[in-house]
């Protein structure tokens, strides 16, 4: 707090040599404790937030998982149904799972492999121009 307290008496002289004089120590200090705490409070909200909708896609992924498991079985033990539209059924399952997998994917990590995989072709790019230089 001794710390804080030198700082916001220098922080006061900066302001005041700048011609702001209706600033005090007190002031400074006080401004400086509820930004603190401003930022605090902005750090574990988003922390917490992260948690969360981390837990809910968990909780998503399972009860998908379940449900797609659920209709397997149903497919596979269905007595009346023949080779044919067995295979069809677990056809029909295997793209529903494909468009559900390909949709319900995070785009912000998909745009970041995008990234890292473009830099990887300039960087081959570059090595495979190299290459030719050297080999004319």
């Amino acid at each position: 707090d001794a710390a804080l307290c030198v700082r916001t008496e220098h922080a006061v002289r900066v302001l005041k040599t700048i011609s702001v004089p209706h600033f005090t120590a007190e002031g400074v200090s006080a401004v400086t404790k509820w930004a603190l705490l401003a930022l605090i409070g902005y750090w574990l909200l988003s922390l917490l937030l992260r948690v969360t909708v981390g837990l809910v896609r968990r909780a998503f992924w399972l009860i998908k998982a379940v449900v797609v498991l659920w209709l397997f079985l149903r497919i596979v033990c269905d007595p009346t149904a023949s080779t044919e539209v067995t295979t069809m059924r677990l056809t029909l399952l295997m793209l529903i799972c494909a468009v559900f997998g390909v949709a319900t994917s995070s785009g912000g990590g998909t745009a970041g492999k995008a990234v890292c995989l473009e830099s990887r072709i300039r960087r081959l790019e570059g090595q495979v121009k190299g290459l030719e230089k050297k080999t004319q």
